[in-house]
């Protein structure tokens, strides 16, 4: 008979740490996608680019003078030059025709032109407005394209998700702390006339909880740690599945002791103020009263 009541007490332990593991699994992921949030931020932005079209008359010197200066602004993270028959196959494999039909034909939307990658933060169309004016004054310019309309998406994509991000992140707080809460609270409920007892002969408020409070720690770290198997096994799975720019920040060791560690003090929290108000509750209640909870 004993040996079965403390299988059942260890089941039912263990149940409520994995309950609280997956919990914690969910909070973590949201905190890693938080912090992604602006790297993956900067990687969308950096997809901007500007096509700055030469002249048809341009001189090597010119082109070079000009590629120089777009190489030293801050907005410039990269430039590259494109003639003319690059761009005219590069176009054709978009469009799916085979570039030898246009080999000989004049295109007049297409000349020489240096493709400039943004920096993110002067991925807008406030900051790259005047930065096309200034580059259209030099006189081997044709012209300066860039899509507008996808800037605008994307600055307003990303405003969405961060407050999506923000907003999940305060709803999936409070559906933690109330889980967590509740399972303590059903942990302790078997030993509420036990507490009772225990303040019959003379024991303090402070002695009943301090067991309990140690109980629910050790249940805090056990769940800590199935929760950081759970994200290091998620993280594995996916590794390959992140774009090459951002693998640097997947693979930083900080950002997973900053993800671990908020979830470790997170459970440590909760479990900690559950346990002291589920004893505490029942420290108030009167005897007769226990029957009825």
């Amino acid at each position: 008979m004993k040996k079965k009541a403390k299988h059942r007490f260890f089941n039912s332990k263990l149940t409520s740490a994995i309950s609280i593991s997956i919990v914690l699994f969910l909070l973590g992921c949201i905190i890693f996608v938080g912090f992604m949030s602006k790297t993956l931020s900067t990687y969308v932005l950096e997809s901007v680019s500007l096509t700055v079209f030469l002249q048809k008359n341009t001189t090597e010197e010119a082109r070079v003078n000009l590629e120089k200066y777009l190489a030293s602004q801050p907005y410039t993270k990269k430039e590259k030059f494109i003639d003319k028959a690059t761009a005219i196959e590069e176009l054709c494999q978009d469009i799916g025709e085979d570039p030898e039909e246009y080999k000989d034909m004049e295109i007049d939307r297409i000349n020489d032109m240096i493709e400039v990658s943004m920096n993110a933060a002067y991925a807008n169309n406030d900051s790259i407005l005047p930065i096309v004016k200034t580059i259209q004054l030099f006189e081997c310019v044709d012209r300066v394209d860039y899509q507008e309309s996808m800037i605008d998406r994307i600055g307003n994509n990303i405003q969405k998700l961060v407050s999506v991000l923000i907003c999940t992140a305060a709803v999936l707080l409070l559906i933690s702390y109330v889980l967590i809460s509740n399972t303590i609270q059903l942990l302790i409920h078997s030993d509420r006339f036990l507490i009772h007892t225990m303040t019959l002969v003379g024991a303090t408020k402070r002695f009943v909880r301090r067991p309990y409070i140690l109980e629910s720690l050790i249940i805090a770290v056990v769940a800590f740690v199935l929760a950081t198997i759970y994200l290091l096994g998620l993280g594995y799975l996916l590794k390959d599945d992140f774009p090459p720019s951002m693998e640097g920040m997947t693979s930083d060791p900080m950002l997973y002791i900053v993800v671990l560690g908020s979830i470790f003090v997170f459970s440590v929290i909760i479990t900690c103020v559950a346990t002291h108000r589920a004893v505490s509750k029942y420290l108030k209640q009167q005897v007769d009263d226990l029957y009825y909870i």
